[in-house]
Order: C-alpha cells, then structure tokens, then sequence
C-alpha cells in the first residue's frame, strides 16, 4: 500500500471545508417567516451531507468507487446551481459552494486519484 497521493488529501480538505460552509450557509440564509423553510434549509444540508459523504469516501477505508464519487459530486454541483438559481443560498456564497464542488470533483477525476482508488485503497 503506497502513500496517499496529495491530490487526494486536498480533495477531502476542500470536501470538509464545503460542507462546513453549507451549514454555516444555513444559518446565514435562514428566514423563519419565509414558507419556503424546508427548502431553504434543506438545500444546503443536502449540499453539506454529499460534501461530507465525499469526503468519507476520500478515506483510506471508504468505501465508494470512483464513479460513484464523481456522480455524487455531479449532483452536488446540480444541486448548488439549482439552489442558487432558486435564491435559497446568496449568490455569493453559492458560487463559492460551486467552485469548491467543482474543485473536489477535478481533484477526484485526476489520474493519480484514480490510481489509489483502483489499486492502493484497500
């Protein structure tokens, strides 16, 4: 079993860090006298939950195949875009969201990640 490669570890640091700011997201956005409130806040604690979900997969012990990571993060990047574009996240804090989704996704398509999956994580 060989070392980690970086890409992979600044994969689950990106993933970790998404998912605390969608909840610190949470409790920016959260409005009590909206009637959309469910939506408002579950949005963005889905969003936290597929960061964290990719990021357990990062482990040396996870248990998801690339693919799987990559749809994940796919559907994290749709829901991010769809939240934005809905309005329950700021558009700024969205775009963050997106660019560190997107940076976890490149991070998990990368050869080198690919390599570990397949042949050096178990």
């Amino acid at each position: 079993m060989t070392d980690k490669p970086t890409i992979v570890s600044a994969g689950k640091t990106l993933a970790i860090l998404g998912g605390i700011i969608c909840i610190i997201g949470t409790a920016l956005t959260f409005d009590a006298g909206s009637i959309n409130v469910m939506v408002e806040i579950g949005l963005p604690l889905l969003s936290a939950v597929l960061f964290f979900a990719v990021s357990g997969a990062l482990n040396v012990n996870g248990g998801m195949k690339g693919g799987v990571m990559i749809f994940v993060s796919f559907l994290n990047i749709a829901v991010l875009t769809f939240g934005t574009i809905y309005g329950t996240m700021d558009l700024y804090l969205g775009a963050v969201l997106i660019l560190l989704a997107a940076a976890v996704l490149a991070s998990i398509s990368s050869s080198g990640t690919a390599r570990w999956i397949q042949a050096d994580r178990i």
